[in-house]
């Protein structure tokens, strides 16, 4: 099997979908480009290939890129296309899973091409099928790019691998019939490799009750939305301190210097850049509570991280947050109400019997999502009947 991720949006999707494989003897080949200096990508189940981008990313550069390089990376989009169908072709790969459609214009015309050699699958990780990380850098760009010929790309596609039911309707509506789409709950990442999380640290008394928020900044995850509920608490005399690690795609000064006006620096402490897995790790274990305060969502990576690690967890009512199994398993607000918000975690932090029952709950969800095995077994599954029981090589 080929899976394909360009830009490498989603390592650690990669990584447990080959394990789960593996275990079934199904190779993985990793279309993708070469890694970054500050990058790991666990190769124990995968056969990566970075034949994307050879020319815009040589030297290993850094994460945040201009205009002009996104740019020049589109137009060497068909060089790494051209790597593609040699691979195909030489090792004989029976099913080509796209991870990401970056360009639908490419990338439809050498599925189109492929077609007659393999299956053709695509996992939906977001409901409007586009990547937000390519959306929030280029803008405009980047969303017209992921959305010209998106039509044509969508009808070579076997099959769709949804992870939420908000994917399916959106499928649905798009015209997408219901024998070519199959629901399956994403599990939860672990980033130690041998699956292992280390022990969590608790709240003790004279220790504030640490509270997460992890991932890309973007505006849709409603960062300033945690950080005004912070804020309000802070001024309530709550004992607590706000992690923020992940690379920003916006402005956080404003932010910042309002945090400093108000003499609360010690209550914050900001990671802004690529968080490495040990020191990610370390946040998620010592995390009492980690926060999704998202405007809109449909799945999440990041929650599939979460859970593995049983913080409480408080999310927006939205996308897979408000879907079963999750919404029985964390705190819901509405989304954009920072006084529900502050309400919740006020209670959170004050009650440290609250806060262990919510954690509690988060366990529960790990196990209720399942595990990779399950999800590769589905995918195979899928993949012949889809095919019409042709024989799946690779």
């Amino acid at each position: 099997m080929l899976l394909l991720d360009p830009s490498l949006f989603s390592p650690l999707y990669a990584q447990h979908f080959a394990s789960g494989m593996r275990a079934f003897g199904t190779e993985v080949v990793l279309a993708t480009r070469r890694l970054r200096g500050y990058e790991t990508l666990a190769r124990d189940h995968l056969d990566v290939r970075p034949v994307f981008y050879r020319l815009t990313e040589r030297g290993g550069g850094r994460w945040r890129t201009s205009r002009t390089v996104k740019i020049l990376k589109a137009l060497e989009h068909p060089l790494g296309w051209r790597a593609v169908r040699e691979l195909v072709s030489r090792l004989e790969i029976g099913v080509i899973h796209v991870s990401w459609s970056l360009v639908p214009a490419i990338d439809s015309a050498f599925l189109a091409g492929l077609k007659e050699r393999a299956g053709i699958f695509m996992t939906v990780h977001n409901a409007d099928l586009v990547a937000h990380d390519m959306a929030a850098v280029s803008g405009r760009l980047g969303r017209w790019t992921q959305s010209w010929r998106r039509e044509r790309l969508l009808a070579l596609i076997d099959g769709f691998v949804a992870h939420t039911d908000q994917a399916v309707d959106s499928l649905s509506r798009l015209g997408i019939e219901p024998s070519r789409i199959r629901l399956v709950r994403r599990p939860p990442y672990r980033l130690r490799p041998d699956g292992a999380v280390g022990p969590r640290s608790r709240a003790e008394a004279g220790r504030p009750v640490e509270i997460l928020f992890f991932g890309a900044i973007k505006p849709y995850k409603g960062l300033d939305l945690l950080l005004d509920s912070a804020l309000a608490l802070a001024a309530q005399g709550k004992d607590f301190r706000v992690t923020v690690a992940g690379r920003p795609f916006l402005d956080l000064a404003p932010w910042r210097t309002r945090i400093e006006e108000a003499g609360l620096g010690e209550r914050f402490r900001f990671d802004l850049d690529y968080v490495p897995d040990d020191r990610l790790d370390r946040y998620l274990r010592d995390a009492d509570i980690v926060v999704f305060p998202y405007r809109e969502i449909d799945g999440s990576g990041a929650l599939a991280l979460a859970a593995s690690y049983g913080g409480a967890i408080v999310a927006s009512a939205v996308g897979v947050f408000a879907e079963p199994p999750v919404r029985d398993h964390v705190a819901l607000v509405p989304a954009e109400d920072v006084e529900a918000l502050t309400a919740t975690l006020r209670r959170l932090i004050v009650d440290p019997e609250a806060r262990a029952e919510l954690a509690s709950k988060s366990a529960v969800l790990a196990e209720r999502l399942g595990d990779w095995r399950d999800y590769a077994r589905a995918c195979l599954d899928f993949y012949r009947q889809r095919t019409e029981g042709r024989p799946l090589r690779g």
